[in-house]
């Protein structure tokens, strides 16, 4: 039997497939219902969290940004001036 996903692991499946469709597709392919068939879950579940998918997307883009925060407040982006070489 296979083990269902809950919690923070369904929420990171949901996030990423709406990201994947939403780059692969576009915003207007993004609905509840085919988040729901590929993350393997059911629309209820989506429906209970998020008020449409724009804001579910919103939500899955934000996750990403904090994701990566730390990666961009690391990065050095001094690569000396814009009038040297």
């Amino acid at each position: 039997m296979a083990t269902r996903k809950t919690g923070d692991d369904l929420t990171n499946v949901i996030f990423s497939v709406t990201r994947d469709i939403m780059a692969a597709e576009g915003y207007q392919a993004v609905t509840f219902a085919r988040i729901a068939r590929e993350s393997g879950t059911s629309r209820t579940v989506l429906y209970r969290r998020w008020s449409s998918p724009f804001a579910l997307m919103t939500e899955a883009i934000q996750a990403k940004a904090h994701e990566v925060q730390g990666t961009l407040v690391d990065a050095d982006f001094n690569t000396g001036s814009l009038r040297g070489t």
